[in-house]
């Protein structure tokens, strides 16, 4: 229900219920978290991008192609996906990305809402997978996956019975890595918009990567001379209870290696792709003449 001021100053309506979830999660933030921001030449891994999209006529996410190479840069860190509980520190074998899938809500007022989908193993999985992975979670709706109805349900019991379930979801190492991942990826890249861009983001995990914003600018060559390139801004928040400044540098520095070096847009990433989509058209044909 929308209430309108006759006056037309303003106008009242309901609070989206699942806002909730993010407001608590935020509130439940790392308090040891250390920042910092670079920019990386994204020229060649770009250029490749737009290859593969070309060879398999299907979309290549930045956003999935930086995600897969965050992981497997936060996988050689143990302390990147550990968790401490109590005396004892917990370090699970591999990377869960917990990102934002930006959907439409099933509520009334189908209000927009980021999404948080889990990659799950993404260390361990391959390019196409990840990106195939994403390109499915985005297409779907999510608000049937029981995670989701999970944080539905949450965000709407009484506020005081939230507050005690986010603090224990956060406490738990079990329990953090199911709601939440081992490891934060998000992204406020906006296409066209060609200008920096940043985000220092909340942290709620060891680690946390905000891609910025995709745009030209002038980068020195081998001879110190400007030359156009494309630019990826990128930030990261960690918490400095378990990492310290020579474990950010070295998963910064290996983490720029991948995502500028075209990692993982091989010619198995075109394969897979193509196999990937020949089974999900192979799929819809089979459901369109079961209905049938």
């Amino acid at each position: 229900m929308t209430d309108q001021n006759p006056s037309g100053g303003f106008t009242v309506t309901p609070w989206p219920v699942l806002r909730n979830s993010i407001v608590h999660t935020l509130e439940n933030a790392r308090p040891n978290t250390v920042y910092g921001s670079t920019q990386i030449d994204f020229t060649e891994s770009y250029e490749r991008i737009l290859e593969v999209r070309r060879a398999t006529r299907t979309a290549v996410s930045i956003h999935a192609y930086v995600l897969g190479c965050v992981a497997k840069a936060a996988s050689e860190f143990p302390m990147l996906r550990s968790h401490r509980q109590g005396k004892k520190l917990i370090r699970f074998e591999t990377v869960d990305v917990g990102t934002i899938i930006d959907q439409f809500a099933t509520d009334a007022m189908r209000t927009r809402l980021p999404v948080l989908y889990i990659v799950r193993d993404a260390d361990r999985k391959r390019m196409a997978e990840i990106n195939w992975e994403i390109r499915s979670a985005s297409r779907r709706d999510l608000g049937k996956d029981p995670m989701m109805k999970y944080r539905r349900r949450l965000s709407r019991l009484p506020q005081l019975v939230q507050k005690v379930i986010f603090r224990r979801l956060m406490n738990d190492p079990w329990k953090h890595r199911q709601v939440f991942g081992t490891f934060g990826f998000t992204s406020i890249q906006s296409p066209g918009y060609n200008h920096p861009a940043h985000a220092m983001v909340t942290n709620i995990c060891n680690g946390t990567v905000a891609m910025g914003n995709l745009h030209r600018s002038f980068l020195p060559d081998n001879q110190g001379l400007p030359v156009l390139r494309q630019v990826l801004d990128i930030s990261g928040a960690f918490d400095h209870d378990y990492v310290d400044g020579m474990v950010i540098m070295g998963f910064a520095k290996l983490a720029e290696r991948l995502i500028s070096g075209c990692y993982g847009l091989d010619d198995d990433f075109i394969r897979e792709t193509r196999e990937l989509a020949a089974a999900e058209k192979a799929s819809r044909r089979d459901q369109g003449s079961g209905r049938n």
